[in-house]
């Protein structure tokens, strides 16, 4: 089989799947982008705290989500439904750390077909024990010899 090559690009990075849709112009495929700040800090154990994760839909054709997951310490609406071509949807993430530990982990859009684009955002958050406290000493010099008043 023969063919001709009528178009060569060299980038010095790898293109994400959204850049390589829309340099191919692949029409009728939906599209995916996540955006919100899903780093939440530390926060006291057994309180809240709130974000907005955006789902997009910047492809030609409407985006069907069939649900969310969300790693431990993080719950939200488990939307599902159709993100029109263009459009956005909003789903608000909380943050309720029950313990003193690092709450880090991936939220992921689950999505119908084969969209282009990114279906994951990161969440990091950690809990912590503040109510009632005066003092704190960190003992981290690292020699085990020397207690530093921070």
């Amino acid at each position: 089989m023969y063919g001709l090559i009528d178009d060569v690009r060299l980038y010095n990075r790898a293109l994400s799947p959204t850049e390589v849709a829309q340099l191919y112009g692949a029409s009728g495929v939906p599209m995916i982008g996540l955006s919100g700040n899903m780093a939440f800090g530390t926060l006291a154990i057994n309180t809240t705290s709130t974000a907005t994760l955006t789902i997009n839909n910047p492809g030609e054709t409407a985006l069907t989500v069939s649900g969310i997951a969300y790693p431990t310490g993080y719950t939200g609406a488990n939307w599902s439904g159709t993100v029109a071509s263009g459009g956005h949807q909003d789903v608000t993430v909380t943050f309720a750390p029950t313990a003193v530990q690092s709450y880090n982990g991936t939220i992921t859009v689950n999505c119908s077909g084969s969209p282009a684009g990114t279906n994951t955002i990161a969440a990091t958050g950690a809990g912590n024990i503040t109510s009632g406290l005066v003092g704190w000493w960190k003992l981290d010099d690292g020699s085990g010899t020397t207690a530093v008043d921070s």
